[in-house]
């Protein structure tokens, strides 16, 4: 009997000691933060799955009526440096340049016309072109990084204008070591190319019809000038000129280029062609229309490839090399907008992939940025943000600008991004935006890694 009762104390010895054991152990892990609650644990996995960028920019004016207009914004290869062209409704627009280390800009410079229409600052960061929307001639600004007053302001004109009317200069584009700057200029066709001294290297009408608009891209050395010029149906043509261009006239306005060649494209409509891109070596030229994407050797006015597009708009942009093409095309729809983001190599008009997303579901793509080389994709548009690796068509983070608020103006307020940069190694993009948008600057890491 004795022996029984020793045994049956020793048993409730050692379940007490297993119960107090466990119950220990359970207050050390909750201590340690090893497990956290369920709660815990799904609240800690969304805060690391939330992109959020580095820094923003914007200010009250903007959100309400402002915002970048359509070539508004541009960045160094290195992601050091931007500069964005900020419109005001209340009053003149000004000149931003920015360190990616802060949302304060180094400097701000207002301008005296009506409008900023399109900047561009050289890949190396030490030049910044900016064209303007203005009566008699679109002003060309040309800055030094390092001072807010401009070196110069260029006049340009096209050649029969009438008087008093509004000249815009629709896109800049500017080699690497800032000495050559091509302007496109919209309502007149003209191409223009000019030195970093302000002196016009020569010129050429693309269109004869008053609405035409001009979009151009130079490579890294100035060598090459690609443009595209949406007008009349049967005058849109995809342009590319050499810098030495051959000299076949001249006019009040500068000496006049032929182009080394030109491609009718037959285009669906009226004004359809939006977009071009010239590698930084100059080798290859990218373009897209609402009904065709075209690639091209710099040694043939034939395409390589063309790919069917079905877009109201659409962006492309070409890797350092060629190699690789990213292309961006936005629709309109009745009950949602729509986009899809592809991605090309250059000697196949196969898309490696193809990423879809609607207004309903997510933010849709109106422009997109690769890097230099070809690994990674920026894509903005209408209300958000992605970013793509070469290899898969998931993005490795995306973020919503559908409901942004900030200290100074909280709240809530959707922001439609319109232009995206990324740098050459693919470290850091901005977005910039239209209609109440504003700057956003992102590092490519992925939350929670």
């Amino acid at each position: 009997m004795k022996n029984k009762l020793k045994f049956f104390v020793l048993f409730l010895l050692l379940v007490v000691l297993v119960l107090v054991g466990a119950g220990c152990g359970e207050k050390k892990v909750e201590e340690e933060g090893a497990v956290p609650s369920n709660g815990k644990v799904e609240e800690e996995a969304e805060k690391k799955t939330e992109k959020e960028p580095l820094w923003w920019y914007f200010t009250e004016d903007w959100i309400a009526y402002g915002g970048l207009n359509e070539g508004g914004i541009s960045m160094s290869l290195d992601g050091n440096y931007i500069v964005a062209g900020a419109s005001d409704a209340y009053g003149p627009d000004n000149v931003l340049f920015f360190e990616k280390d802060s949302s304060i800009p180094l400097w701000n410079y207002q301008v005296d016309d009506l409008e900023v229409q399109s900047v561009s600052i050289s890949p190396d960061g030490n030049y910044i072109a900016v064209g303007t929307f203005a009566v008699t001639d679109g002003k060309l600004y040309f800055f030094q990084k390092d001072n807010p007053t401009p070196l110069w302001i260029k006049g340009l004109r096209p050649f029969d204008l009438e008087e008093d009317e509004w000249v815009p200069l629709r896109s800049v584009s500017i080699s690497a070591d800032g000495d050559y700057i091509a302007v496109g200029m919209e309502n007149y066709g003209e191409l223009f190319l000019v030195s970093k001294d302000g002196q016009i290297l020569w010129s050429r009408e693309l269109a004869d019809f008053n609405l035409s608009r001009v979009e151009t891209s130079i490579s890294s050395d100035g060598n090459y000038v690609a443009a595209v010029c949406p007008s009349l149906a049967d005058q849109q043509r995809i342009y590319l000129f050499e810098r030495d261009a051959e000299i076949i006239g001249q006019r009040p306005v500068g000496l006049i280029a032929a182009p080394l060649w030109s491609y009718k494209t037959g285009g669906a409509k009226n004004f359809d062609l939006y977009s071009i891109s010239i590698s930084s070596d100059g080798n290859y030229v990218a373009a897209g229309s609402s009904n065709k994407l075209y690639f091209f050797s710099k040694d043939s006015g034939t395409p390589l490839w063309t790919y069917p597009l079905e877009c109201d708009y659409c962006s492309v942009s070409l890797s350092s090399d060629g190699k690789y093409l990213a292309v961006s095309a936005f629709r309109y729809g009745d009950e949602a907008n729509s986009s899809t983001v592809y991605l090309f190599k250059k000697d196949s008009s196969v898309p490696l992939w193809s990423y879809a997303s609607d207004s309903n579901t997510g933010a849709t793509v109106s422009s997109v940025a690769i890097s230099a080389d070809g690994k990674h994709i920026a894509a903005v548009g209408e209300f958000g943000c992605y970013f793509f690796q070469r290899d898969s068509s998931v993005p490795l983070w995306e973020y919503s600008t559908l409901l942004m608020s900030h200290e100074d103006f909280p709240i809530p307020t959707p922001m439609s991004m319109g232009h995206a940069c990324i740098s050459s190694d693919g470290n850091y993009m901005v977005a910039g935006g239209t209609g109440g948008g504003g700057v956003l600057f992102f590092d490519k890491t992925v939350p929670g890694e």
